[in-house]
Order: C-alpha cells, then sequence, then structure tokens
C-alpha cells in the first residue's frame, strides 16, 4: 500500500493495482474483499505514491523513475479520467490544508485552490537561495512553513515578507567524526566511511554556545575550492592552536583551516598524496594526527605511499609501506595513531594494521597470522593513559599492552579481555561490531558499536559500568559512527547514524597542579538532589570534605581531574546546611589545594 486518504465517507487506498475504496460504515471494513477497486492502474511503470482528496477530487501523484505528476480524479465519476495539473521533479510532500492543495518538490512549493486552480508557486531559488524544501503546512492569512534542509523552518508570505528559524545544531545529521580539542567540538558530516558518496554537508562546529556549519552553500569568497571538500571524515587541530585544524576528504584530499577560513587544499598536486589505483583523479584521506613533535601525519588511501607526513616546517613527505601490504587486497587505510613511543599506526581494511617507526624507518602488519589479532577487521583504534593500544574490530576489543617496540624483533601481539557478566564468562563484546573508542580523564573506555550502542567499561576493560542504548537512553540510533571526550568538562559526544547527541560525564583529564579547584554547583539549593562536581583536581588525586569544624563527611578518589559527591554524609544522610571545605591533594600528598561550598538541605 502506498497511501491513504478519506472524504468523510470513504476510505482510498492506493494499491499496486490502483486506488481502492471502502465505505468507512462498513463492519467488515477490515475484510479487503468488501473493498471496490474504483480507479485501476493501467500505466506502464506508475505507481500512485502519494494521495489526498480535496472537493470531491483525488489529487494522485503519478510516480515514475524519471518524473513525476500531479493529477486529479473526480470521486463521483472516475470513468471521466484524468487532469494534469503539476509534473516534474520527484514530488516530497502532497498534501491538503485548509481547502488548498500543496504540492513539494526539492526546489518549490506548489498551491492550489480546492478548484485546484493555481495560487501560487514558490521557487526556493528565486525567493530565496540554497534551498532544499521538505515539507509545508499553512499559517495565518497568506503564511506558508516551509521546511527546507538548508533553511530551517521558512516563513514566506510573500517575496518581501520572509524569516527564518534555524535550529541551533549541526545542518546534517552525518557525525562521521567527532573531535573535541578542549576549545571547539568539530564533527564531519561525511555520509558513508567506507564507500564513495560525494557529500556535500561539509563541517560543523560548537564552540559551547552556537553551532555553525561550513560547505560549500555557507562558505563564500574563497581562494580554496570548496566544490572539492565531498565526505568529509576526518578532522583534527594543532596542538597549541586550537583554531588551525584539517580535514580529510575520502574524495579530494585535505583542507587547512584557520579560524574557520579555508587556508589550502592539499592533493596529489601540490603535495606527497597521491592519487589512487584505479581512480587516479582522487585523493584519498583516511585518517590525520599529530604527533608530540607537530608535525601532521595523514593517511592516504588507495596507495603504496600510505603515510604522509607534513612537518611542522611545511614540508611533506611519504612513507613506502609496499612491503607490508598484502599483494591483491583493497588497499583502504582507516584510522591513524601517533603513539606516546614516537610510532604510527593505521589501520588496513579487513588486513588487520600496520605500524610505523620513523626512528627506525621500519614497519610491521600485525594480523591474525602475526600479532594474535582475533579477526583482521579493524575499524578504530586508541591508545589509552597506560599507553596500552586499544582496536575495536568487528568481533569486539583487543588490546595490545606492550607496544612500545611494536617493530622489534618480537612482533606486538593482541590479546582479547575476558569479562563475567552475570555469571557467564567471556570475550568482550565479541558478539558486536566496534566503531568508536575514546578515553576519559579516568581511563575508562567508551565503546561505540554498530548495532548496540554505547558501552562505557572500566580501565582495564573487566567492568561493563554502563550501557546506553536506544532503550534505556535518549540515543537517536544504536549505530554509533564516533565518540569524542571534551577533556576539560569530561561531556562525551556521540556520534549515530541519525545525529549527534551529548552525555555529561564524571570524568576529566588530571591537571599538573592544584591550582584552579572548582565546584559546581555552588551554592547548592535545597531542591537540587544531582552530583556536585569537584573540577580542576590533579589526575587520580584524593578529596576530603569537610565541615568547618574540621569533620570529614566524604572522602573519594579523583576520576582522572573530577570528583563528585552527591551530598550525602557517610551514613548516606543529606549534609546538613552549611559552609564545607573541599581539600584536593595529588596521589603523593605534596600538591593540596582547598576551596568552599555552600550547601543548604
Amino acid at each position: 500500500m502506498y497511501s491513504v486518504t478519506t472524504d468523510g465517507t470513504y476510505i482510498y487506498a492506493a494499491i499496486a493495482g490502483g486506488i481502492l475504496r471502502g465505505e468507512i460504515s462498513n463492519p467488515a471494513l477490515n475484510n479487503f474483499a468488501t473493498w471496490q477497486m474504483v480507479y485501476p492502474n493501467t500505466f506502464t511503470g506508475i505507481t500512485f505514491n502519494k494521495m489526498c482528496w480535496l472537493n470531491g477530487n483525488l489529487a494522485v501523484n503519478f510516480h515514475s523513475s524519471s518524473t513525476d505528476s500531479v493529477v486529479t480524479v473526480n470521486t463521483t465519476n472516475f470513468a471521466t479520467g484524468t487532469t494534469l495539473i503539476s509534473g516534474g521533479f520527484a514530488l516530497r510532500q502532497l498534501k491538503t490544508e485548509n481547502d488548498r492543495l500543496y504540492a513539494v518538490n526539492n526546489y518549490s512549493v506548489n498551491e492550489w485552490d480546492n478548484n485546484f486552480q493555481p495560487l501560487r508557486q514558490i521557487y526556493g531559488n528565486v525567493n530565496y537561495q540554497n534551498t532544499d524544501m521538505f515539507g509545508v503546512a499553512t499559517g495565518s492569512g497568506n503564511q506558508l512553513y516551509i521546511a527546507d534542509k538548508n533553511n530551517g523552518l521558512v516563513n514566506y508570505t510573500d517575496d518581501n515578507n520572509i524569516t527564518f528559524t534555524v535550529p541551533n545544531s549541526p545542518a546534517s545529521p552525518n557525525a562521521s567524526c567527532v573531535f573535541h580539542n578542549g576549545t571547539t567540538l568539530v564533527t564531519t558530516h561525511g555520509t558513508n566511511r567506507w564507500s564513495d558518496s560525494y557529500g556535500t554537508d561539509g563541517y560543523s562546529t560548537f564552540d559551547g554556545v552556537q553551532w555553525k556549519t561550513w560547505n560549500v552553500k555557507t562558505i563564500t569568497n574563497s581562494n580554496v575550492d570548496v566544490n572539492q571538500m565531498l565526505d568529509l571524515q576526518a578532522v583534527v587541530s594543532e596542538p597549541g592552536n586550537p583554531g588551525h585544524f584539517f580535514l580529510g576528504s575520502r574524495i579530494n584530499g585535505v583542507f587547512e583551516f584557520d579560524n574557520n577560513v579555508p587556508i589550502k587544499m592539499y592533493n596529489k598536486d601540490n603535495s606527497s598524496l597521491r592519487g589512487a589505483f584505479g581512480n587516479p583523479g582522487q585523493t584519498k584521506i583516511g585518517g590525520l594526527a599529530y604527533d608530540a613533535a607537530g608535525n601532521l601525519w595523514v593517511v592516504n588511501s588507495g596507495v603504496n605511499t600510505p603515510l604522509n607526513m607534513l612537518s611542522k616546517d611545511g614540508v611533506w613527505q611519504s612513507i613506502n609501506l609496499q612491503s607490508v601490504i598484502p599483494s591483491g587486497v583493497n588497499i583502504f587505510f582507516g584510522d591513524i595513531l601517533c603513539d606516546s613511543y614516537g610510532q604510527v599506526w593505521t589501520t588496513l581494511i579487513s588486513n588487520g594494521l600496520i605500524v610505523y617507526d620513523p626512528s627506525q624507518q621500519k614497519s610491521v602488519r600485525i594480523s591474525q597470522e602475526t600479532g594474535g589479532l582475533n579477526v583482521n577487521d579493524v575499524r578504530c583504534i586508541v591508545e589509552d593513559k597506560e599507553g596500552q593500544i586499544w582496536l575495536g574490530t568487528s568481533e569486539g576489543i583487543a588490546v595490545i599492552y606492550s607496544p612500545g617496540n611494536a617493530t622489534g624483533s618480537t612482533p606486538a601481539k593482541a590479546q582479547k579481555i575476558l569479562i563475567t557478566i552475570d555469571g557467564i564468562t567471556q570475550y568482550l563484546l565479541d558478539k558486536e561490531i566496534v566503531t568508536a573508542i575514546a578515553v576519559d580523564g579516568a581511563n575508562r573506555k567508551w565503546i561505540g558499536t554498530n548495532s548496540g550502542g554505547v558501552f562505557l567499561m572500566s580501565a582495564d576493560g573487566t567492568k561493563q559500568i554502563q550501557n546506553f542504548n536506544t532503550s534505556n537512553s535518549p540515543l537517536f540510533s544504536n549505530t554509533i559512527t564516533s565518540i569524542a571526550i571534551d577533556p576539560v568538562t569530561g561531556e562525551v559526544f556521540v556520534g549515530t547514524d541519525k545525529g549527534l547527541i551529548s552525555y555529561v560525564g564524571d570524568a576529566t583529564q588530571g591537571t599538573e597542579s592544584c591550582s584552579s579547584l572548582k565546584v559546581f554547583p555552588n551554592p547548592v539549593k535545597e531542591n537540587y538532589d544531582g552530583p556536585i562536581a569537584v573540577r580542576g583536581v590533579t589526575a587520580n588525586g584524593n578529596i576530603k570534605i569537610t565541615d568547618i569544624a574540621g569533620n570529614v563527611v566524604y572522602e573519594t578518589t579523583a576520576k582522572g581531574g573530577i570528583a563528585t559527591w552527591d551530598g550525602n554524609n557517610f551514613e548516606g544522610k543529606r549534609a546538613q546546611t552549611g559552609v564545607y571545605l573541599v581539600f584536593a591533594t595529588d596521589e603523593k600528598g605534596d600538591n593540596t589545594c582547598v576551596t568552599k561550598l555552600f550547601l543548604v538541605n
């Protein structure tokens, strides 16, 4: 069944064979055999995919692979045939409202009166720019509310009275890569990381207050050809310079931005990057990462020189890895990691991963055959705070516990983690395709999966702390595309195939010294029953909360650089109204700072 409408007496249903009619008062209406075929579909290659009733007529969209046509069918005499009132672009909406008919396609809104005489035709590229229309609703007088992908909610009265309401959000639900540098959140809007889609949605930034989207429609007067900025799927910012970042395109190389102003595009013509085998016109990028020396590393897919470095001085250099790339494989490289040992890692689709040591100019491939991987399909990679390499695969998690000399005579080995849940011992997430891993300030692992939502695991992965999914949380989808954590606030940003959502985490990066201790909220009012956060703590430091007389009411260890208190004393009772002192000490007890907290019971 394609569409249903009613005139109050009959229900009309469009099916493959035509239009059926059933009388609402018929007690056997649930028996389709009692319905009457009133308008057979005798047209080749046509479906009646949209339909509505107005003033004794059905407005029906005749849909084919090449065009759509809106026609009217007289319900009192179906034999009189049809009258064409509109044709052309694929129809997104056909509806009646306030005794008028509306048809919406990508580019226009068409309005007729109840005698199907044309009233208005609003072209987005004439009346307002960069349109991509989805639907329409009527307001008072001649007002129309138009849902538009690129312009938000458009309130249209006439060409001189148009207003726009744009939600404070990214312009696209695609979140192929989410990145946070402690100042700005950036999400790229590539459609599919593993295949070309030529998406032009660009990327969006969030400064803590306002979202802005940057793409060919919003960037004007640029010296860089932003039309080439297709399928963005990787982003990284220069350490110490959060406004200077690079974006990787699956199609056309690397784009450099400074405070969201395009600076340069790097591809096969002006860098060490190369065109892909079988498609030399494309400079395919997998991942981006900075090393400790401030050099930018770029994964160039589909070539024998996948690792490329843009030095701090602006010089490009490529690394030939042909000797460790398996022959006869689809050479697509994904994530890249510059670890704390000076090594560079990159995932190789369906063929494990490769690690390169720049100091020795040596590389090895780690796979099922050579490195103990449970499966060669590695989807993501991250280094935790203990220097261990965590791998997300199509069959769960694997960890390289001793990666310090991965290219040495003894190859690095990956191991799976055993975990016991409800008395059953199993490998960690071995039934899940792991798509993203992020490490919070307490070294816990936030793990995104292809169908199981998000898992929060203990630092060693042996304890499941949370599993967020669409059934028990506001997650839009259980298909996770990327995860990033704000190192300052601990907020966790989760990209899904249906949009971006965040979770206020309880762990941040610890500070080197205790000098800016903050408590939030402060004061704590009597109607507040959430966690009280202490931030700015040294990594995994000790927290003591005392009353003004020095009696300890609570003590805990920080998770990274943050600790929380529920407002209760050791007996589980709400602490009394008063001023409390919050002491924070590092793990060795050498660095202590104190602040005050006022709590109302």
